[in-house]
C-alpha cells in the first residue's frame, strides 16, 4: 500500500487535496497570469500545471493536486498551513509568467514555462520521468470513453447525500477526490472535488494489485505461465538457490492469495518509516531477492498475510515470462492493453521492477474500466481477454482475512452487503487513502472513488451498504 517516494514533498503533494479559497482583489490578470504548464529545473522535482478551478487555484502534479493562493506579488503558497510549500513567479511576457521558484521545507527547485501559447495541461509532460512507464500503447488503442446514460433510474437523494458528506471536513468520507459510478456499462454519476479534474491521473495505491491480478490472467490465456498451480521456482529458475526445501513447494497460487506465508509484516511499522520491511524491499537493487529469501513463518495456504513483496515477485514472474522489461511494458504490448487506458502510468522500484503492489496512477473513468472488466469476466468489446473462469477464481474467497467478514481472492477484497434484508456480494480493489473499485455482479453496477484521507480506514464497506447499493435498488 506504498509508491515510491524519493523526497518529503513529493509525498506531501500527493496527499494535500483540501479544497480553499483564493482572496484577492486583484485585476483578472493575477488570476491567470501564472496559469500553464512549467518543467522542473531540477531532475528530483516535479513538472506542475497551475490552473483556476470554480474560483480557486491549484497546484497538481504527478503527485497530486494542492490548493494554493497567489498575491499580487506573484507569490504563492500552500491554503493547508501543514504544507510547508511557498514559492513565487517572475519574468512576466506577454502578460503571462515564464518561470518561477518554489521551495518545500529545506528543498528548492527553479521551474520553467513549458508551452508558451497554452495554458492546459500536458499529462505526458506531467509524467515525463525515468520512474514512470505508460500503461497504454497510444499507437495500438482505439479510445472509446464512456457512454453517459442521463435517464438510468437510481435516488438521486441517497447518491445527493453521500456527495454532501464527501465534500465534509468532518465526515468519514470527507477528502474525497472523485466519486464515479456505472450501471448496466454507462456512467451514471461522476463527480469531481478539491480541483481534480477528469483528464487528472490519481494514485489508486493498492488497486494496483488487482491490475497484477488481471494481467496474471493475461499471462496465463496467452500460455506465458502454465497457471496458478505453477510453482515460483519452476517460474524464477534463477532464483532456486532461495526456494529450497518447503520454499520449493511454493506456487503462484500462494502468492496471488497473500498466503506464502513467508515471514512478512508491513502493517507494524509506517511506511515512511525506513525500517518497514515493504520500504526496505522497495529500496532493494534485486527485489525478488530480499523477497524469497525470507523465511516461512507460517504453513503456506493457511493464514492471510499481507505482503506487497509477493505482488513484486508475480510482476517480475510476468515479465520475464513475456520477455519485457517490466509489468508495465507487458501491459502494454498484451492483449490487455484493449482496454485502452489514457493517461495511465505506473512507477517503477530501484532495480528497474515495477511498483506492482502500488505504483499506478490513473483516471477514476479508467479505474470504471477495470471494475467492468471485472464485471463482464474479463471480456472487452466482445473479446475474451481473460482465460474463462479466470475472474470467478480470483474473486473465490481463499482466506478470511484480518477484518470481520472480508475475506481475500487474487488480489482482490470479498465481502457481503446487506441491504433491506437481501444479501450483495461486492467484489474491491482497495488503497490506502481511500481508493475504492467496487463490483457488485447481481446489480451490473461499477464504482470507483479516489481520495486522500489517512484519518481513519476507508469506509467501503458503509459505502456500497448505507448509500450506493440503496440507491439502485429502491426505485423499480
Amino acid at each position: 500500500m506504498v509508491t515510491f517516494k524519493r523526497d518529503r514533498f513529493l509525498k506531501v503533494l500527493s496527499i494535500a487535496t483540501c479544497a480553499a479559497l483564493l482572496s484577492s482583489n486583484s485585476s483578472a490578470e493575477l488570476f491567470t497570469a501564472h496559469h500553464g504548464m512549467y518543467e522542473a529545473g531540477k531532475a528530483e522535482a516535479q513538472n506542475m500545471f497551475f490552473y483556476e478551478q470554480n474560483g480557486k487555484q491549484y497546484l497538481y502534479s504527478a503527485w497530486g493536486v494542492v490548493p494554493i493562493e497567489v498575491n499580487d506579488k506573484g507569490e504563492f503558497r500552500a491554503i493547508d498551513p501543514n504544507i510547508p510549500l511557498t514559492g513565487s513567479f517572475y519574468h512576466k511576457k506577454d502578460q503571462q509568467y515564464q518561470a518561477g521558484r518554489f521551495q518545500y521545507s529545506q528543498f528548492t527547485s527553479s521551474f520553467g514555462r513549458a508551452d508558451k501559447s497554452s495554458i492546459e495541461p500536458d499529462v505526458a509532460l506531467l509524467f515525463d520521468d525515468y520512474w514512470w512507464n505508460s500503461l497504454s500503447d497510444v499507437n495500438n488503442c482505439d479510445y472509446k470513453e464512456w457512454q453517459v446514460d442521463t435517464h438510468s433510474r437510481y435516488n438521486r437523494e441517497v447518491i445527493d447525500s453521500l456527495i454532501a458528506a464527501s465534500k465534509k471536513t468532518n465526515s468519514k468520507y470527507a477528502n474525497t477526490d472523485s466519486l464515479l459510478i456505472a450501471k448496466d456499462g454507462k456512467l451514471v454519476v461522476e463527480e469531481y472535488f478539491g480541483g481534480w479534474r477528469p483528464e487528472f491521473p490519481h494514485t489508486i495505491q493498492s488497486i494496483s494489485k488487482s491490475l497484477t491480478s488481471l494481467a496474471t490472467g493475461a499471462a496465463i490465456k496467452q500460455q506465458l505461465i502454465g497457471g496458478y498451480q505453477a510453482k515460483i521456482a519452476d517460474l524464477m529458475p534463477s532464483y532456486s538457490q532461495f526456494l529450497q526445501d518447503e520454499k520449493s513447494q511454493l506456487t503462484l497460487h500462494h502468492f496471488l492469495s497473500m498466503g506464502a506465508g513467508l515471514n512478512w509484516d508491513e502493517w507494524s511499522i509506517p511506511y515512511e518509516n525506513p525500517n518497514n520491511v515493504r520500504a526496505i524491499e522497495m529500496a532493494s537493487h534485486d527485489p525478488v531477492k530480499f523477497i524469497l529469501d525470507r523465511d516461512v513463518a507460517v504453513q503456506p495456504g493457511t493464514k492471510f498475510q499481507y505482503n506487497g513483496g509477493l505482488v513484486t515477485v508475480v510482476g517480475e514472474i510476468i515479465a520475464r515470462q513475456s520477455g519485457k522489461k517490466n509489468l508495465a511494458d507487458y501491459w502494454q504490448s498484451s492483449p490487455i492493453n484493449a482496454l485502452c487506458f489514457q493517461n495511465a502510468y505506473m512507477s517503477m522500484q530501484t532495480g528497474g521492477v515495477s511498483n506492482a503492489a502500488g505504483g499506478v496512477y490513473m483516471r477514476p473513468r479508467d479505474m470504471l474500466k477495470v471494475g467492468q472488466f471485472v464485471a463482464q469476466d474479463g471480456v472487452w468489446q466482445q473479446e475474451r481477454i481473460l482465460p474463462e473462469g479466470w475472474i470467478e477464481r480470483s474473486t473465490e474467497k481463499f482466506l478470511h482475512t484480518n477484518d470481520t467478514d472480508v475475506s481475500y481472492g487474487y488480489y482482490w477484497w470479498l465481502s457481503d452487503a446487506k441491504v433491506n434484508g437481501k444479501t450483495y456480494s461486492v467484489t474491491y480493489g482497495l488503497g490506502i487513502g481511500g481508493q475504492v473499485v467496487a463490483v457488485v455482479d447481481e446489480l451490473n453496477l461499477v464504482v470507483a472513488r479516489t481520495a486522500w484521507q489517512m484519518a481513519g480506514p476507508t469506509p467501503y464497506q458503509e459505502m456500497m451498504q448505507d448509500y450506493i447499493i440503496p440507491a439502485f435498488t429502491s426505485v423499480k
